[in-house]
């Protein structure tokens, strides 16, 4: 049995996936399982696979379950003790793995580390060192715009891990759980990320593990009704199910207003421009949100009762997350 398995989730994105499998065979960690999650994809993935790479772990699904089911699949025939998420759409570079694995090995408090995402169309600039969440109930990409030279060059603690590159340790995912499969996308990994720290789980960058992203390739862009749709709703459903209780109005009232200011002002001025034009998904996403939150109270009496962090700690950790980011978007000395 290997230590790292590699999961990629993949949805007719062939024309991604062959470079990012050739990027991953000079991997200077060579030693690791690698699965590939096939989405019902129609373009001839699986097919592909099965006849080019025999060596690849298939899951093969008849139909697209989402990103969230997708990869608890891939993670159910995973056989490492660390367990790596990868898209589809990226390209590691040669130390990437071998990066993720030294700093979860020099962590042993860590249950998750974030790559180094670089923007595929110049990566010279940052995507992301890891994610920050804050009062608003919306998580955001650490870093984001910056120049890679000006990022801290050592380990450091962040509130949590995109899932487009990271990596997890298997028995915090055995305590906390997995993917919730009821987000189908967007979002996934902070409520997972939220679990972990409330179970006493922390999670470091890792700046050495660099992987080029092509930003939202799979799911439209940024801002299209997929992604408004299922952001606004899970969002919500995050905050219901993983706030601790104190802070459970304060989030909800906050996140909000917030968003209530955010569309006046796009329906008024007509910016943000893509909150204008997505209108429509975002009050969808809004009602599914209250559709689920019975469901999401339901699983909220399960992680809160496995809760080691007090809710003062919690408010530190939004602080602590505050503060980073600040601190990341200026450039280091």
């Amino acid at each position: 049995m290997t230590r790292v398995s590699v999961v990629i989730p993949n949805w007719n994105g062939l024309h991604w996936l062959k470079p990012c499998l050739e990027a991953l065979r000079r991997q200077s960690h060579a030693d690791f399982q690698l699965v590939v999650v096939d989405n019902g994809s129609t373009d001839g993935s699986a097919a592909f696979l099965r006849e080019h790479r025999p060596d690849i772990t298939l899951c093969a699904l008849p139909r697209n379950i989402g990103f969230a089911a997708g990869m608890n699949a891939g993670f159910a025939v995973a056989t490492g003790d660390y367990v790596v998420a990868l898209n589809n759409d990226t390209l590691p570079a040669e130390g990437w793995l071998a990066a993720l694995v030294d700093v979860l090995d020099a962590h042993p408090e860590a249950g998750s580390a974030a790559s180094t995402m670089v923007l595929m169309s110049d990566p010279a600039i940052i995507d992301t060192l890891g994610d920050g969440y804050g009062w608003t109930g919306v998580s955001y990409k650490l870093g984001a715009g910056r120049r890679v030279a000006d990022a801290p060059k050592r380990p450091f603690p962040v509130f949590g891990a995109c899932a487009g590159a990271a990596i997890y340790r298997r028995v915090m995912l055995d305590e906390i759980g997995v993917f919730d499969e009821a987000f189908f996308a967007y979002m996934e990994d902070v409520d997972l990320a939220i679990r972990a720290r409330l179970a006493g789980w922390g999670c470091v960058s890792a700046p050495d593990a660099v992987v080029l992203h092509s930003v939202a390739a799979s799911t439209g862009g940024d801002a299209s009704d997929f992604s408004v749709r299922h952001t606004a709703r899970n969002v919500i459903a995050t905050i219901l199910k993983t706030a601790p209780w104190p802070l459970l109005p304060l989030l909800l009232f906050t996140t909000l207003s917030t968003q209530a200011i955010a569309v006046t002002l796009s329906l008024a001025t007509g910016r943000p421009a893509w909150l204008r034009r997505h209108i429509g998904a975002y009050v969808f996403g809004l009602r599914a949100a209250v559709a689920e939150a019975p469901r999401m109270l339901a699983a909220r009496r399960a992680i809160q009762a496995r809760r080691r962090l007090s809710t003062w700690a919690f408010i530190a950790l939004l602080r602590k997350s505050a503060r980073l980011r600040r601190r990341v978007a200026r450039p280091q000395p």
